[in-house]
């Protein structure tokens, strides 16, 4: 049974051109091996990663490397995997092209009907995204399909759904009507543009359950595709050092990415990333609106503290149920938190408040540190100098 997605007429298209700066991409890579590895398509949280390889004719086998042991699956490509292990992708035979689930002991076909299916992306609860007739977005859930399509009519703008996280939230590529692609986020009805700044193309392809929506995009005047991870305004773009190229297909709840990339000699080489645990430095100031920032150690209110938005980094992408502040960063956790330009910059701030007594500062401390962690996994650190008085 097919079905039209009703809610989900209403479209929104926005440019994301309100990203902070770029930054340099933050990740250790580790090359895959799978022998003749042509994509690495998704990853689940056990680091489990699916993809695609081909063999001596040139035909395409998906396969799932879990432990370090590799596994061919009878199909032409592995999309998606989740945390329980049940991965999605896309066969063929004479008939056509068909998506399909793989769960332990069973193998099910997933096809909406008559039309030619590949299935993409799977979520922790089950829900299945892809698409149908190379044109049209699907959701199927229940063992029914709903369409998913960017536009105001069926076929409007060919559109493939490509990642689903637990949240059904949904990523995909539509295509405008000059045949270039564009990446797209479905959350709560509402359709949005996902398009990279100065691209000429954008895929978005995968959205794990932070919202980190990971993908790919070619940058007009360039003729290489990069990689991009996108969290709100917060955009990292992805390049395999040394690489020509790099795609990034799938993100888990990690922040761990696959892709493939491009070496100097052409060569197709799958990976697997981690975000690195180096800490990010961000821009702290303690009792914003005060140049030496007194503080009274034996006080029992709080110490208000900004983590400030610049251009090459968003402060509403900490977590603030992470951060600590303290002499060395790990004492106090925050007990109020709210958004606000506390600077006048026009950028909106992470500000918090800490219990002084809950901080550790001593008479003739000169200064505090403030640790914590992004909702992607980036570690963050930043300090900011204080004058401690009420000491006599």
């Amino acid at each position: 049974m097919r079905r039209h997605l009703v809610p989900l007429v209403v479209s929104l298209s926005l440019l994301f051109s309100a990203f902070a700066a770029a930054q340099d991409s933050s990740y250790t890579f580790t090359t895959i091996d799978v022998p003749h590895c042509y994509s690495a398509n998704g990853s689940n949280d056990d680091g489990d990663i699916v993809g695609d390889y081909t063999d001596a004719a040139g035909g395409h086998h998906g396969f799932l490397l879990a432990a370090g042991v590799s596994t061919t699956i009878d199909a032409d490509t592995a999309s998606g995997i989740n945390n329980d292990g049940h991965i999605v992708g896309t066969y063929s035979d004479a008939g056509g092209a068909h998506g399909f689930l793989l769960q332990p002991g069973s193998f099910t076909t997933i096809d909406v009907p008559g039309r030619s299916t590949s299935a993409r992306g799977i979520s922790n609860r089950g829900d299945i995204v892809g698409s149908f007739s190379l044109a049209h977005g699907f959701l199927y859930v229940g063992g029914i399909f709903f369409t998913v399509q960017f536009g105001d009519t069926f076929g409007d703008k060919p559109t493939v759904a490509q990642g689903i996280n637990d949240g059904q939230q949904i990523v995909g590529t539509y295509t405008d009507d000059r045949d270039r692609p564009h990446g797209f986020l479905l959350s709560a009805g509402i359709y949005t543009t996902v398009d990279v700044p100065g691209s000429r193309q954008t895929v978005a392809a995968a959205i794990n359950n932070h919202g980190q929506i990971a993908g790919t995009y070619r940058i007009n005047g360039e003729p290489n595709v990069r990689g991009f991870v996108l969290l709100e305004n917060d955009l990292t773009r992805i390049d395999v050092l040394d690489s020509l190229a790099t795609e990034v297909w799938g993100i888990n709840n990690r922040g761990q990415i696959v892709g493939v990339y491009a070496d100097a000699d052409l060569h197709r080489r799958c990976f697997f990333a981690t975000p690195t645990s180096e800490p990010m430095t961000v821009a702290v100031d303690i009792k914003p609106g005060s140049d030496t920032n007194p503080i009274n150690p034996r006080s029992n209110g709080k110490v208000p503290v900004a983590i400030l938005t610049t251009d090459a980094f968003d402060a509403n992408t900490v977590d603030a149920a992470t951060v600590r502040l303290g002499p060395t960063g790990a004492e106090a956790v925050p007990v109020r938190v709210a958004i606000e330009d506390v600077n006048h910059d026009g950028l909106s701030d992470l500000l918090l408040h800490f219990n002084t007594q809950d901080t550790g500062i001593e008479c003739g401390a000169t200064s505090l540190s403030l640790t914590g962690q992004t909702f992607s996994g980036q570690k963050i650190r930043g300090a900011d100098s204080i004058v401690t008085v009420g000491c006599r």
